[in-house]
């Protein structure tokens, strides 16, 4: 069977999310508990999905997902590079190991960037890992040297 590249369904989250944990573990993550990461993922997709909030693309074979990209849409305050305010963020690029180098990252991004393009999004920023970055940049991201984080959540 061949290897199908497409949108994302309400009907593919289980496996997403598999495939979503599969990438977190292979980063050394840890779960406080995955079995509420779990619910909490499968909640945020359903609505997101239905709401065109987020998107994500696939490349899978006889139904295990091989690959992915997700993005998160979200309205910003409008600034002169971003006069509409329509911004994404794209998660959670991942290809397993056996497939990995053969091009499937990028081909998923194109296609999650045509569509980003489509919906109006402006500016689209890109949590990425350094196994990653050249891939990032041949597609023409640029790297941020004017922003800091604070984790809210870890903070007592």
């Amino acid at each position: 069977m061949d290897i199908v590249f497409r949108k994302a369904e309400i009907k593919d989250i289980e496996k997403y999310i598999e495939h979503r944990i599969e990438f977190i573990l292979s980063l050394k993550g840890v779960f406080q508990d995955e079995k509420i990461f779990r619910i909490n993922t499968k909640n945020f997709l359903e609505k997101s999905i239905t709401n065109n909030t987020s998107v994500i693309f696939i490349a899978e074979k006889e139904g295990k997902i091989l690959s992915s990209a997700m993005a998160v849409l979200y309205e910003s305050l409008p600034m002169t590079y971003t006069p509409n305010g329509k911004c994404s963020i794209i998660y959670n690029v991942y290809t397993t190991a056996e497939y990995r180098n053969k091009g499937f990252a990028k081909k998923l991004l194109k296609m999650l960037l045509d569509d980003l393009h489509a919906k109006g999004i402006e500016e689209v920023l890109i949590k990425y890992t350094d196994a990653g970055k050249k891939v990032y940049e041949k597609l023409g991201f640029k790297q941020l040297h004017d922003y800091m984080i604070l984790n809210l959540a870890g903070i007592n």
